[in-house]
């Protein structure tokens, strides 16, 4: 971000985007190759390329082809590209700042200031991330952001997560906890989809082009699925498309977000009193179910706005000059002058930071990961785009909650794994969209520019793209909002332990604070397991306990031969409450008949049970089924895709013989389960 002499703040662009990649590539001259060169120059030479030097901050040295290379360079080499572009834009610039997450201490931090010294670009101001982005909103939004009030920051960027506790005070903000995953990030989003792919279709690509094709048509399918209810995935290796609905991504991609939800919570309560707002930053914040899963745990719908992206950049500007107070009643930076102090704010995080990328999901890099993306946020629901809300216009409630026994995603919301309906008003207890103004007001002044007609204040945030290896089973997560405090879920009341009890009555037959570790042992494939009689990669677990709501999951996939392969995703769901068993099921029921006129109720499977086709999934060589079977309090839900590798399709006897097959593996699974 440049912020001119007359005050006003704007983007600096590379070629033509306003964010850059921070990879770095060394080249065969020994010139250190930055952005999309770097990305470009690495498709043929990956050995050579560090697409992620934020990672390796506690690295000494990145070995990139033959030569050890400092990371101090490789930050410089990053830092050289901003100030010779904005050199090119402005002519020279004055005060140069450089924000960093909460959570480094005093050598990571001093490693910047020495990067960009080393680049001859002066001692930099360094502030605190979180500190930035609080101080943009309070600059926006003051009205929100009252004193003595908290403010939680969500970051989660390419490759990493950032949550942070700030307070506000008369003089600005002050950081009270921070904490980050090192592990987590939007390229962790594109690797379950990968996984899931792999599961389904086998192997995805024949060389390193049809590799790197795969995972940039993932990439385009993520963004648009923040946008749509819908899309494919173009699988060029196999000569096929692969659709992907919003309910399957949300599914997908719940494992990935529920570490991050889980540290916001927990920073939350060791902090005490609840926050005033709950800012979205970073371009992996745009996925709808990032707000949703956050307004379930928080119970405070988080501020959206157009380009998370740049809120840290345009909130470093808005900081009162160092040493001064501000001119518009922004934030001070007290969290920056603690790290130049020398006092950390937390210690750095144990074990290896990043190391190379392993594993057959880990892809390539190409840009930003959810660069390019801009427009209204749309709705849980996949239904039209509400309008932005919050740093332009009055913060609203995320649409698609409609309160803690509400639906989440997936399983739990309307039509498992396949689009919701286009159009349409949003369905009975969507809070109503805020409003707000498509384009941006200039800020006012913040503070005093250096002396000069060019002189500049230029903000620098190093948005890191990482390439990370995970292989991440499907499961639908429900973020619990009591926090085992009484009363503070009217769906589930608590008695004097502050355990919740049955809002309705009934009984709950099953208790959600003991299931077995390994679902995998319980399910019971039967006649599946002889129509696909070879294991494809080992089974996959999962399990999240909770007082309210429990999990388990097991992904399984099959081949036969190579003729067809099966994906299968066990979820079983144990709720404390009978009545939200009940009330879910009834709503999975509705949407599907709604999505699907074939959906069927399926008699002896438990209480009550039903199958429906899979949304979105039309071709003939594929078969994609959701079955769903409540027992009293424990719902089993079961996701099968199953593909021919030839061009034959499947003949409508065997699609309903599926369907049976998967009734009787539920029944199966779950006898031998509660047994």
């Amino acid at each position: 971000m440049l912020q001119w002499p007359d005050g006003r703040i704007r983007p600096l662009l590379f070629d033509g985007s306003p964010l850059l990649s921070s990879a770095v590539l060394f080249g065969a001259d020994g010139t250190l190759h930055t952005g999309r060169d770097a990305a470009h120059l690495g498709r043929g030479n990956p050995e050579r390329l560090e697409p992620n030097p934020k990672r390796r901050i506690d690295d000494d040295v990145v070995l990139l082809g033959p030569a050890e290379v400092p990371v101090r360079d490789l930050l410089g080499a990053v830092l050289v590209r901003v100030a010779q572009e904005a050199g090119r834009v402005a002519g020279r610039f004055g005060e140069l700042t450089i924000t960093h997450p909460a959570a480094w201490g005093a050598r990571r931090c001093a490693l910047l200031v020495e990067a960009a010294e080393r680049a001859g670009l002066g001692r930099p101001r360094l502030v605190p991330e979180p500190v930035a982005a609080a101080t943009y909103f309070a600059h926006t939004m003051s009205g929100s952001v009252p004193v003595g009030s908290r403010v939680v920051v969500y970051d989660l960027g390419a490759g990493t997560c950032d949550v942070t506790v700030l307070l506000r005070r008369p003089h600005g903000f002050d950081v009270i906890a921070s904490d980050g995953l090192n592990d987590v990030g939007g390229l962790d989003v594109d690797a379950a989809i990968v996984a899931f792919l792999e599961a389904t279709y086998g192997t995805l690509w024949t060389d390193a082009v049809t590799r790197r094709q795969v995972w940039d048509e993932v990439r385009n399918a993520k963004e648009m699925l923040s946008r749509t209810s819908g899309t494919v995935i173009a699988i060029p290796a196999l000569g096929r498309e692969a659709p992907l609905g919003r309910e399957q991504f949300d599914g997908l991609i719940g494992p990935v977000l529920r570490p991050t939800v889980a540290l916001t919570r927990s920073l939350i309560r060791d902090t005490g009193t609840g926050p005033a707002a709950v800012v979205l930053v970073g371009g992996a914040s745009r996925i709808p179910l990032v707000a949703t899963m956050l307004t379930e745990a928080t119970g405070v719908p988080p501020i959206v706005i157009e380009q998370p992206e740049l809120v840290v950049a345009e909130g470093a500007l808005h900081l009162p000059p160092a040493g001064g107070t501000s001119h518009t009643g922004g934030a001070s930076h007290a969290g920056a002058a603690q790290v130049a102090a020398g006092n950390p704010v937390s210690a750095p995080p144990t074990g290896p930071v990043s190391g190379p990328p392993s594993g057959p999901v880990s892809g390539p890099l190409s840009g930003p990961v959810s660069g390019g993306m801009s427009g209204p946020v749309p709705t849980a629901w996949g239904g039209p785009a509400a309008p932005v809300s919050g740093a332009f216009g009055p913060a609203a409630p995320v649409s698609g909650v409609s309160g803690p026994a509400g639906p989440v995603s997936g399983a739990f919301g309307p039509a498992p794994f396949g689009p919701a309906p286009f159009g349409g008003a949003a369905p009975p207890g969507t809070a109503p969209p805020g409003t707000g103004s498509p384009g941006m007001t200039p800020p006012g002044r913040p503070g005093e520019p250096r002396r000069g007609s060019l002189a500049l204040v230029l903000s620098i945030v190093a948005v890191v793209l990482v390439v990370l290896a995970s292989g991440v089973a499907g499961v639908v997560y429900v973020v619990n909002k009591d926090d085992g405090k009484p009363g503070a879920n009217p769906t589930t009341p608590t008695g004097g332990t502050g355990q919740p009890t049955p809002a309705s009555g009934g009984s709950a037959r099953y208790d959600a604070t003991k299931l077995p570790e390994n679902l995998c042992l319980s399910v019971d494939l039967g006649r599946l397991a002889t129509q696909f009689d070879t294991q494809a990669t080992a089974p996959t677990v999962n399990r999240q306990l909770s007082t309210i709501v429990s999990t388990m999951t097991c992904t399984i996939s099959r081949q036969k031969g190579t003729a067809a392969v099966m994906s299968l995703l066990m979820i079983v769901t144990v709720y404390t409450d009978p009545k939200l068993a009940v009330d879910q099921q009834k709503l999975g029921l509705d949407n599907a008949k709604l999505n699907d006129p074939g959906t069927k109720t399926l008699d002896g499977i438990g209480d009550e049970a039903y199958a429906t086709r899979t949304g979105g999934v039309q071709a003939a060589t594929t078969v994609a089924l959701t079955l769903e079977m409540r027992a009293a309090n424990m719902r089993w839900s079961a996701y099968l895709t199953a593909s021919k590798i030839s061009s034959a399709g499947w003949t409508d006897q065997e699609r309903a013989q599926f369907v049976t097959d998967l009734g009787a593996a539920v029944k199966a699974s779950h006898a031998k389960f509660t047994a």
